[in-house]
């Protein structure tokens, strides 16, 4: 079977407002992810075409909402969303662009996978 691209994986670690990661600095493909919440409460991934780490000073690409106690989600997208300056994580407690509640350490699970 065929990898459909470069692996990146993060686990949240409770850094407020910047719990954020760089997944390519440069332009690239968001080929797959999937997302994880073990938290008691909704948290939130924000996907940027970013080439340096998010703040809540940032506007994302996508958004995606977890469900609390274990949700999650994954998706494959085929030959990838283009990002032109590069791809970069962040997650959040609040769905607000400029929300910068941190989560708690552990309590979200971040696989993607790009080109």
């Amino acid at each position: 079977m065929e990898s459909i691209g470069v692996p990146f994986s993060y686990i949240a670690a409770a850094s407020a407002n910047q719990d954020s990661q760089v997944v390519k600095a440069a332009p690239g493909r968001l080929r797959g992810l999937s997302l994880h919440n073990v938290a008691a409460t909704l948290r939130y991934v924000k996907i940027y075409d970013k080439a340096t780490a998010p703040t809540s000073a940032d506007t994302p690409a996508m958004r995606f909402p977890l469900t609390a106690d274990g949700g999650g989600m994954a998706r494959e997208y085929g030959a990838g969303i283009p990002f032109g300056a590069g791809i970069a994580v962040r997650i959040a407690a609040g769905i607000a662009d400029n929300d910068a509640t941190a989560v708690t350490a552990g309590d979200v699970v971040v696989n993607i996978e790009y080109a």
